[in-house]
């Protein structure tokens, strides 16, 4: 915790003027307890982050004052020119919220409070504070922090790929169950929409790092520039149609597959390969979304984009390969990168030609920057019959055109549209935010 309170204490007081304060007008500055700034204090001064020097005024006590060390502030400066000016706004506003309090005179995070009185609650009574505190929708500062950090990572999707869980761990102090509860509490939250883990058993890609979608229209970090999530629902679609390419190449490795295919297929009947069928899904998610951004005009039209092909070898494992019956050859990989690039390219068609039905008014879908959001295709069964959502991040890319908050359009059987418009996912019901990809329903998380 005392990362968290170097960060408040940063935000609060900036990184030049020493700082003249005493314990508890910190904790109620900061929004935390006495005990959490004395040791936090402690921790930092031993580290060299922040300097501490009593001054004397007059008689009585000497008063503390801090201020952050030269080399901490040249290490802050240097991390604060790899952030742009939207990642910043949200960060500060992320946890400048946790001493906002939430209108009755609770911070909230809830922690300050908790230490204060925890000293003189029994056992039982601590037991019924944690439980109460897990079923509310309050982020502890420790949550906070976490998700502060992985802001750092993000694109201006909101999306971070490149934060190993050892760095995560790092950045943050947390061991990896408390890392492991933290994502948990944040996806339930909705503040991470979804998580695809890393893997590292792959035969067919190389060691990838865990995906985190952020929620960047949550209120708790309200980014100026968030993406417009479009979603498209579809009343009984074509029962033929397969919305799920990752399950249809697996469970057809013992069909006659198309020429290319193949030649690899024998490498997806092993266990650990069927069991990263989340890294195929996100992995074709990922080129489906290059192609909607960079070919949209053209993915009708049938032959090879160069650039996808060497986004999906990319993703392959470098170095020099043998002939074995364990691992696949120069070959198997040149087949391989040749079938996901058709397979994406399906995923690509069923996206757009579902956006494009939606008819979403007033926007120039081919001239958008897209992600697909895991699952970017849903389906579901109801007594109303099959319905299938579809739903996607967008930017548009010529200045000056706005493109925010939720467009959902819904089809009806009899090709009726009704559009919908919300500027944040708490206005539509949880139900269809889990139907819609837009969070993760409690349990779906992947296993990690």
């Amino acid at each position: 915790m005392a990362k968290y309170f170097l960060v408040r204490f940063v935000l609060r007081f900036g990184i030049v003027a020493p700082v003249q304060c005493g314990v508890k007008e910190l904790a109620k500055m900061i929004g935390v307890s006495d005990r959490l700034v004395t040791k936090s204090l402690a921790d930092l001064v031993g580290h060299g982050l922040l300097s501490h020097q009593a001054v004397s005024e007059g008689r009585g006590r000497p008063k503390s004052e801090y201020r952050c060390t030269p080399s901490f502030v040249a290490m802050l400066s240097e991390f604060s020119s790899s952030l742009s000016s939207p990642q910043k706004t949200v960060i500060a506003h992320l946890l400048e919220r946790a001493a906002l309090g939430d209108g009755r005179g609770r911070s909230l995070s809830g922690a300050a409070d908790v230490a204060v009185f925890q000293d003189k609650m029994t056992p039982a009574e601590r037991l019924a504070n944690l439980r109460a505190r897990k079923k509310s929708d309050r982020l502890s500062n420790t949550n906070r922090l976490l998700l502060a950090v992985l802001l750092t990572r993000a694109d201006r999707f909101g999306v971070v790929s490149d934060f190993g869980s050892s760095e995560l761990r790092k950045a943050t102090g947390l061991s990896q169950e408390r890392l492991r509860c933290g994502i948990d509490r944040l996806l339930n939250l909705g503040l991470i929409r979804a998580y695809v883990p890393g893997a590292t058993s792959s035969v067919f890609f190389k060691k990838t790092k865990s995906v985190y979608f952020l929620n960047l229209h949550s209120p708790e970090m309200l980014s100026p520039k968030a993406p417009a999530v479009l979603v498209s629902v579809e009343q009984n679609p074509q029962d033929n149609c397969v919305w799920d390419q990752a399950t249809f190449i697996l469970e057809s490795i013992s069909a006659v597959p198309e020429q290319s295919f193949f030649k690899v297929r024998g490498f997806f009947v092993r266990k650990q390969e069927r069991r990263l069928i989340y890294l195929l899904r996100s992995r074709l998610e990922c080129y489906a979304s290059y192609l909607l951004t960079h070919h949209w005009n053209e993915l009708l039209i049938d032959g090879y984009h160069e650039g996808l092909l060497q986004l999906i070898k990319d993703d392959f494992p470098s170095g020099k390969r043998v002939a074995s019956s364990d691992f696949p050859t120069d070959e198997h990989y040149s087949s391989l990168a040749q079938y996901l690039h058709n397979e994406a390219n399906w995923v690509a068609r069923l996206i757009q030609g579902s956006l494009v039905a939606a008819e979403f008014p007033a926007l120039k879908l081919e001239a958008m920057d897209y992600v697909a959001l895991p699952k970017s295709i849903a389906s579901r069964h109801s007594t109303e019959g099959q319905r299938t959502s579809v739903a996607v991040l967008a930017f548009a890319r010529e200045p000056g055109v706005v493109c925010a908050g939720y467009h959902v359009a819904t089809m009806s059987e009899g090709r009726k549209i009704i559009h919908r418009h919300f500027t944040c996912a708490e206005e539509i019901s949880k139900e269809d935010r889990y139907f819609f990809g837009l969070q993760t329903s409690p349990g779906a998380a992947l296993v990690r």
